[in-house]
């Protein structure tokens, strides 16, 4: 999780560094999750970054973790869940 409160400022390169690198993180099955953005940082990664791994932002970090919680929660009731019968044709 990345706290962005007190990142003022974000360029182009620098938003394009965190979609690759949340791209990596996300074919290691981690997602990056960033808390607490200001608007302008928010902004440019929004436009600049096309990147569902790297959406959505949270409006504070408890908000970040309990999303992160419910993610892990529903993969663990779906790995838990017995696969239904494949029919024989």
């Amino acid at each position: 999780m990345l706290d962005a409160e007190t990142i003022p400022f974000i360029d182009v390169t620098s938003s394009r560094m965190l979609a690759d690198l949340a791209d990596e993180l996300h074919h290691q099955g981690v997602r990056l999750l960033i808390a607490r953005d200001v608007g302008q940082v928010r902004d440019i990664m929004s436009h600049v970054i096309d990147n569902p791994a790297v959406k959505p932002f949270y409006p504070t970090v408890q908000a970040a973790v309990e999303a992160a919680d419910a993610e892990h929660r529903t993969a663990a009731r779906r790995r838990r869940e017995p696969n239904p019968p494949h029919r024989q044709t």
